[in-house]
């Protein structure tokens, strides 16, 4: 919510608040400007709502519309830039050389091979594909893996310990931070009742929410940090921590997506199945598509499978069975732009907006979906937001990962036959 103080006093405390720095007077000027201007949508999106949602002052609030729509949907010039594909799949960790202490775990098949469309490219300038593309089945092989390489896969962890993790997971400090947590900032009302299904909880296995950009670059790579959220969250009940995955190596891998300009939530699962993903540490995030990087460890998913088709979208209660197993990613067709100023509550959006975007399904309501954004932790409820259901297309184009993840390794590097230049 806004308070009813001058614009002046908000905007200090809006720039206090996240850090906000403008490189000239001028610029400060022209960025309060659109903050009162922004004042005034608020006041209007928060007047004869039929839903339960608030919006207020966001980190967004010093943006007009088309510059965030620039910042979450990514519309930069594409360069010519040079990728590696890999043709080969990596063999699996400890399959050359079993260990006594390695398990078996079993694994998921894609369902009969199945063709699967290139359904969408997740960005501000979202079309869908006409064309058709076969899935790659995946086989029923079981996958090792030793104790050693399991204490060593969860390099990237973060600790958040709660006595009542249920009640405060939305409320504490960016991790790392030696501060006592501060006090809840919620505003909008809950839904009725207890989450039906809540993969947030426990709190210190559920991966922290990221952001899709950095302070000198915009990237339209919702789709990445879809993708690597959703096996994020599997992978860390798995192993019982949190280990963080690369989205920078699905920006710069995934030949068929555009990288930083959007890209096919299809063809980012595609690739994890395939050919795995890096970890976090190894493969930092620098917001720019770059050449593709060789790197020795990767993990993979065991399957993906779409829920529904391209004319027929799944039921609510298929969504809500299937996420009983797997969170989802799910693209919105026509995100609202309103999600800008929101603080919190059940939004029922008009859904008309022209950013095509890409989320994460962690959960549900009896009447809301709980949705994991890539906006960032100080975004909405702890880097969520709860959308109405049946509203926003939610349904279309949806994806579950099916079976374990495992760690795999390449015997060699890509060939230079294998790399090729992209316009």
């Amino acid at each position: 919510m806004i308070s009813d103080q001058n614009p002046m006093t908000q905007f200090r405390w809006f720039r206090n608040k996240y850090g906000k720095t403008y490189a000239t007077k001028t610029l400060e000027t022209q960025r309060f400007e659109t903050f009162k201007k922004n004042l005034i949508k608020i006041r209007i999106l928060n007047t004869n709502r039929m839903d339960t949602a608030s919006f207020g002052v966001t980190k967004f609030v010093d943006l007009s519309s088309e510059e965030f729509v620039k910042l979450v949907g990514g519309e930069i010039g594409r360069k010519v830039r040079r990728k590696v594909r890999r043709t080969k799949k990596p063999a699996r960790r400890g399959a050359r050389h079993p260990k006594p202490n390695q398990r078996p775990y079993p694994r998921s098949l894609n369902p009969r091979g199945i063709s699967i469309p290139r359904f969408f490219s997740w960005s501000s300038n979202s079309k869908r594909t006409t064309g058709w593309r076969s899935s790659r089945a995946s086989t029923n092989r079981p996958f090792t893996r030793s104790s050693d390489a399991r204490q060593q896969s969860s390099t990237t962890r973060h600790s958040r310990t709660s006595a009542n993790p249920s009640l405060q997971r939305f409320y504490m400090d960016p991790v790392g931070s030696r501060q006592p947590p501060r006090r809840p900032q919620f505003s909008g009302y809950d839904p009725r009742g207890s989450p039906i299904k809540d993969w947030r909880v426990p709190a210190n296995l559920y991966p922290p929410v990221e952001q899709q950009w950095t302070d000198q670059y915009y990237c339209g790579s919702c789709w990445s940090f879809a993708c690597a959220a959703a096996a994020e969250i599997l992978y860390a009940r798995q192993e019982r921590s949190i280990t963080m995955l690369s989205k920078q190596d699905l920006i710069d891998c995934v030949g068929e997506n555009d990288g930083c300009e959007g890209g096919s939530i299809h063809e980012g699962l595609e690739w994890m199945s395939s050919f795995g993903v890096s970890l976090a540490h190894d493969y930092p995030f620098t917001a720019v598509t770059s050449p593709c990087q060789y790197l020795e460890t990767y993990l993979r998913i065991g399957s993906y499978r779409r829920l529904g088709t391209d004319n027929d979208w799944p039921q609510t209660s298929v969504i809500e069975r299937e996420l009983e197993t797997s969170p989802l990613t799910c693209g919105i067709p026509n995100f609202p732009l309103e999600l800008q100023f929101y603080t919190g509550g059940v939004v029922a959006p008009e859904c008309n907006g022209p950013l095509g975007h890409a989320v994460v399904i962690v959960g549900h309501y009896a009447e809301a979906w709980i949705i994991r954004n890539s906006w960032g932790v100080d975004w909405g409820i702890q880097g969520h937001f709860l959308l109405q259901k049946n509203s926003c297309g939610v349904g279309y184009d949806i994806h579950r990962i099916d079976g374990p993840l495992e760690e795999v390794f390449w015997s060699e590097p890509p060939s230079s036959s294998d790399s090729y230049i992209s316009a």
